[in-house]
């Protein structure tokens, strides 16, 4: 193998794995490379991990982190006798099958050292990526060092040919991701002319074309149809990391004053513009194109002087530098002051691309709401309090005096309490002051102001 990355970037085919790996498992890593996956499913997940790895450098150097494991062939047999017996939780082939001569058969031979609830983790090229068909479209066939094309792949995948190849190994998919490139952002890609105009808008139609790799979760099939268990598809929408600027002297926002813009893979937003080029009053910020997503810690300087944000589209947290926008054009617009030089933008951008995750945003939002209305009704109720003690401070008798402080220690406790506590002391708290003034009302002074009183009950009363 050709690869020696060693960063395990976010949403890599690599990160994606070891979302799958449980801490304190049992894994056999076919291909290994140096061992940087090695190293840190060893030191960071617990995970003994066992390696098979073709070249011997890189063996020498993987196993290092490794339990045992041995230098081989994945087409010979010598691997298979040395892990006879043996059986994993995971059994991954990073970058792997697409190198060897007879890709089922080693599937087949790993399928045997499962446990019976096991995974094995694959990741492939996409043969059907759209920057290969471009390239074919312009008779371009181009191995390269790496990539779809690396000069050392003998097989190759395209989208509907992955499940039957793993059936015929025994194998069920369980789950399948994958990773994106978009067109004219790989290896492959090719410069965009009017010859190939016709046929780039067709590329733009296919739903797999932007498939980098399948990142693919597969178990026995047997174990699969015992515990009749679905198979997972991410999203194949990609996420297009793009945004957008517009600039206008009102917030009636057109093509005609825009600013293209690429977020970086990390989600940081680090943007800065010569707003003497752009001199308009109203700027708009679109984080990103296609896609749900959270903005965490937005911020606009003005030649360093921080901007209030004008208005988005989006639900800012209470108490919170979080916005979340449910939609896929989310909008952030702020004033500029005239004779800015320079507008700095930063922050971060989350995408939320999942339905999962589209779903816990959405809960977050209304408990958030929920949260808030809280916070409103509590607020009623201290003022409806303020009110029952001034009306049972300006009496002469002690003991409704008394009473009066016993409610006001019961608010500070509920004040003081942890939070799941709050609810049933709140409740107490507003049934103590509605009892205690109906107690009163034989007294000379509350029957003075017995109307005032009433009003105070009944605003109290919705709240219990």
């Amino acid at each position: 193998m050709n690869y020696n990355i060693k960063v395990i970037r976010p949403g890599s085919t690599h990160a994606k794995f070891l979302d799958e790996i449980e801490p304190g498992s049992t894994v056999l890593e076919c291909g290994c490379a140096t061992g940087y996956m090695t190293r840190y499913m060893s030191e960071e997940l617990g995970v003994k991990v066992w390696i098979v790895e073709y070249e011997k450098k890189a063996f020498d150097l993987a196993i290092n982190y490794a339990e045992g494991g041995l230098c081989a062939d994945l087409m010979g047999d010598e691997w298979r006798e040395y892990f006879r017996g043996y059986k994993f939780d995971y059994i991954m082939f990073a970058d792997v099958l697409e190198h060897v001569y007879d890709p089922k058969y080693v599937l087949q031979s790993a399928t045997a050292l499962l446990k019976k609830e096991g995974k094995i983790l694959v990741s492939l090229p996409n043969i059907g990526h759209n920057d290969i068909i471009m390239s074919l479209y312009e008779d371009n066939w181009n191995y390269k060092t790496t990539g779809l094309l690396d000069e050392t792949h003998i097989r190759f995948f395209g989208y509907k040919n992955i499940d039957k190849f793993f059936n015929e190994a025994g194998l069920s998919i369980i789950k399948k991701d994958h990773v994106f490139t978009n067109l004219g952002e790989s290896e492959h890609r090719t410069k965009f002319n009017n010859n190939n105009a016709v046929l780039l808008d067709a590329l733009k139609l296919r739903k797999y074309g932007n498939i980098y790799q399948f990142v693919i979760v597969a178990q026995r099939t047997d174990y699969v149809v015992t515990n009749d268990i679905k198979q997972e598809e991410m999203p194949v929408k990609p996420i297009s990391f793009i945004g957008n600027a517009f600039y206008n002297d009102t917030m009636a926002f057109s093509g005609n004053k825009r600013i293209d813009l690429r977020l970086n893979v990390d989600g940081i937003i680090r943007e800065q513009f010569d707003y003497t080029k752009i001199n308009d009053k109203y700027f708009r910020y679109d984080p990103i194109e296609g896609t749900h997503c959270v903005v965490k810690g937005i911020q606009f300087e003005a030649d360093g002087k921080v901007l209030d944000i004008e208005s988005h589209n989006g639900v800012q947290l209470n108490g919170s530098d979080k916005i979340i926008f449910e939609n896929d054009d989310p909008r952030i617009i702020v004033s500029v002051p005239e004779g800015t030089k320079e507008l700095k933008i930063s922050g971060r951008v989350i995408p939320i691309f999942t339905n999962l995750e589209r779903e816990l945003a959405k809960k977050a939002v209304e408990f958030d709401n929920m949260r808030l209305e809280a916070e409103r009704e509590k607020e009623q109720i201290r003022i409806a309090l303020e009110n029952a003690y001034k009306l049972l401070n300006n009496c002469t008798s002690s003991e409704i005096v008394e009473r009066a402080a016993k409610l006001e220690a019961m608010y500070e406790e509920y004040e003081n309490a942890e939070k799941k506590e709050k609810k049933q002391l709140l409740k107490n708290y507003s049934n103590g002051v509605i009892e205690n003034i109906n107690v009163s009302y034989e007294e000379t002074e509350i029957a003075k102001k017995s109307n005032e009183i009433k009003n105070v009950i009944n605003s109290l009363k919705k709240y219990v």
